[in-house]
């Protein structure tokens, strides 16, 4: 892993660290998965990635559904301690989400 993308995930451990007391444990333990997750860029990662992840097993629906649900915890928890973290998908450039 190049230095650019250790800083971007030692930032993002930082954010998951200021939130942590505003999650569920189940939501916890998805954003520890999620942390040690590697990057495709600066700041972005693969879906897929993510979904097989934090909802290993789960239908492609289904983990759209929980990561949804976790999106907006995350969010609404980052919002309530102040930090500007925010989840969110975009489409990439080949319409694969």
């Amino acid at each position: 892993m190049d230095n650019k993308r250790r800083i971007a995930g030692a930032a993002l451990t930082s954010y998951f660290e200021r939130i942590n007391g505003e999650l569920d444990a189940t939501n916890r333990s998805r954003l520890s998965r999620f942390s040690e997750l590697e990057f495709d860029s600066d700041t972005q990662f693969s879906l897929q990635t993510v979904f097989s992840a934090l909802f290993p097993g789960q239908e492609k629906s289904k983990a759209q559904e929980s990561f949804k649900k976790l999106r907006k915890s995350v969010n609404e928890a980052a919002e309530t301690v102040g930090c500007s973290l925010q989840l969110k998908i975009e489409s990439s450039r080949s319409g694969e989400t």
